[in-house]
């Protein structure tokens, strides 16, 4: 029998820490079912170690829903993201899809239904990596700034910084320039 795993439809960043590693376990209690995974075009390889067939969302989804950033999801209602799961279940022929849960930043996966697998980074960067010239340990920061409660100040990621380069750290920071309060951090 094949299994619909998604689709997904949110950050990556939430995406990375729980949902790959959830169908990874899940997998792993269902070995005799075929696993067909549905995300974003280019997040395939977090889950290439157990999917039979990772299935990248179609230009028309994109088109009408948005495309993901690092910090933000398509913003579906849950009618239309269980309307979309029903017309993948019905293209691919799956028994049963496992959706990702009407989550709003409180849901979260039990560690204990995850398996994490370090992931090996492309060749091309792999090898770029290794060229470079890098004293001292390196810090990455994601200075996100959506102008909601959870974010810091800006004036905190500076402050937070500079004790960081102080202390003889490194920065790479990392996100997209319209929501990072370091986009212009010299």
């Amino acid at each position: 029998m094949r299994v619909l795993f998604g689709p997904f439809c949110g950050e990556i960043g939430w995406e990375l820490c729980y949902w790959q590693a959830h169908g990874r376990w899940l997998k792993k209690q269902l070995p005799d079912y075929e696993f067909y995974v549905s995300t974003f075009s280019g997040h395939q390889s977090f889950y290439l170690d157990y999917a039979d067939r990772v299935i990248a969302h179609g230009e028309k989804f994109i088109a009408k829903f948005g495309a993901v950033d690092c910090y933000g999801g398509t913003h579906l209602e849950r009618e239309v993201y269980l309307e979309y799961t029903d017309k993948l279940l019905k293209r691919y022929d799956a028994y049963f899809a496992v959706t990702t849960p009407q989550h709003n930043g409180r849901f979260y996966i039990p560690r204990n239904k995850m398996i994490f697998k370090k992931f090996k980074p492309h060749p091309a960067v792999s090898n770029s990596l290794l060229d470079l010239e890098i004293d001292g340990p390196i810090v990455m920061l994601f200075p996100r700034h959506k102008g909601d409660e959870r974010d810091w100040g800006e004036g905190k990621w500076k402050e937070f910084a500079d004790r960081l380069l102080g202390a003889g750290f490194r920065l790479v920071i990392a996100g997209i320039k319209s929501q990072s309060c370091l986009a212009y951090y010299d």
